[in-house]
């Protein structure tokens, strides 16, 4: 399906380039890589891990702060011009770091991350997606997420490579260099404004009937959807921002597998064979999780993945760290975590408040979720200081899994009735 412009066509697939562009690449090659460089620049300068890493704190808490105001820019501006800007100046302070030899540069960049991030870490895939598709947002955002997917599987070698080669300095420079080149041309080529600004519809617009009685209700929700004034006046809001929380805090477990495996019975290796088992499942799972999510609706969807990483947690708890197989399967559930973070939670938020002021709403949202970002290790850390053993950081995140499935039908309800409350404020 395309949608036209006087002579011209443009497909809303595309978009998808654009979001890769303008963020996911961003994230993959530049942001999740930078574990890799915390030890040669310890190295090289002598600064502690804690000084080493300060900046990534500090980008976290920066972006956070800033989501409110980067939501209402992205929804008042055309997000092209913004979102080029946005790669030039974070790849360029990252190619710029290459040259660091002080501390406060390095923190200097985490502000500079920090303020950029705060428009393409979370905030600008599921806008654009948002604004393009009507049907098939959970295969649309899946997509995005397989083409870095696959990025990510040669990114990390390579940095590495680069880094064994000519040092820290190098692989930043012309890691940096060619992420900004790749980033701008998909950005320019491929982010558009709405839809309707440019005279087009949304990919489904036109779709007479769907079979899937959540969709229904989205479609609804996206004709009388709330502004931010009305939705943080509803229970649903504030029941979201936990939802978002915890859909955090769940999946910062990974962190934690491998070394629980250490500590048992099953040892090391079953914990990093688990982390490839992670990286094997995590391809397929984003169309497919897409796919399904598109079928059900984002309740059911996220409902059943909350379910399965609850299973997975009972099945590592129960093989009590003696049974490798327990533990694969569970991890390989516990995979299905990711699923509301990246996915499960930006459809819910349309589902629930539609999407006539989506960016506003969902800006708060993502704050939320950087917040989380920063005190998900700290919770876990705490855990395991006080009880010298990680089944407690399990039990903590098959809780959570099974408190995340409970919400999501009170969330649906509470939204039926802003639903209404719109619709009432309207007549």
């Amino acid at each position: 399906m395309t949608a036209k412009t006087g002579s011209r066509q443009f497909s809303p697939w595309l978009i998808i380039l654009g979001v890769v562009g303008c963020s996911g690449m961003l994230i993959t090659v530049l942001c999740n890589t930078a574990g890799i460089f915390l030890a040669p620049v310890m190295e090289d300068s002598g600064w502690s891990r804690t000084q080493a890493s300060l900046y990534i704190t500090i980008f976290a808490w920066v972006a956070a702060v800033l989501q409110p105001l980067v939501g209402k820019l992205l929804s008042k501006y055309t997000p092209r011009p913004i979102m080029t800007a946005v790669v030039v100046v974070f790849c360029g302070s990252y190619i710029w770091s290459a040259s660091f030899t002080r501390l406060w540069q390095w923190n200097l960049f985490g502000v500079i991350y920090g303020v950029t991030s705060a428009f393409f870490m979370y905030l600008a895939g599921p806008l654009l997606i948002n604004a393009w598709f009507k049907k098939r947002m959970g295969l649309a955002l899946s997509l995005g997420g397989v083409v870095t997917g696959v990025f990510g599987f040669f990114v990390n070698p390579w940095i590495q490579g680069m880094i064994d080669a000519g040092g820290w300095r190098t692989a930043r420079l012309y890691s940096g260099l060619a992420t900004m080149i790749i980033c701008v041309v998909l950005t320019v080529l491929f982010v558009r404004d709405s839809p309707e600004k440019l005279g087009m519809k949304p990919y489904g617009a036109d779709d007479p009937e769907d079979r899937s009685k959540d969709h229904e209700q989205d479609v609804q929700a996206t004709q009388t959807g709330l502004l931010f004034r009305q939705a943080r006046k509803t229970l649903s809001f504030y029941l979201i921002l936990v939802f978002a929380f915890i859909t955090v805090v769940v999946p910062s477990l990974i962190q934690q597998l491998s070394s629980y495996a250490g500590s048992v019975p099953i040892g090391a290796i079953a914990g990093a064979f688990a982390l490839s088992i992670l990286s094997i499942i995590g391809l397929p799972r984003g169309p497919l999780a897409g796919f399904f999510f598109d079928i059900v609706g984002s309740r059911i969807g996220n409902f059943v993945c909350c379910l399965l990483c609850a299973l997975g947690m009972m099945l590592i708890l129960a093989g009590n760290g003696a049974s490798a197989v327990l533990f694969y399967i569970g991890t390989a559930c516990f995979g299905f975590s990711f699923v509301p973070l990246t996915m499960g939670l930006p459809m819910l938020v349309r589902d629930v408040f539609g999407s006539r002021d989506y960016s506003n709403i969902y800006s708060w949202v993502t704050t939320v979720v950087l917040v989380a970002g920063g005190v998900a290790p700290l919770i876990y850390a705490q855990i395991f200081d006080r009880t010298g053993s990680y089944t407690a950081c399990l039990m903590l995140a098959l809780i959570l899994s099974l408190v995340q499935a409970l919400f999501i039908p009170v969330i649906a309800l509470s939204g039926g009735r802003a639903a209404k409350m719109t619709d009432a404020a309207k007549s």
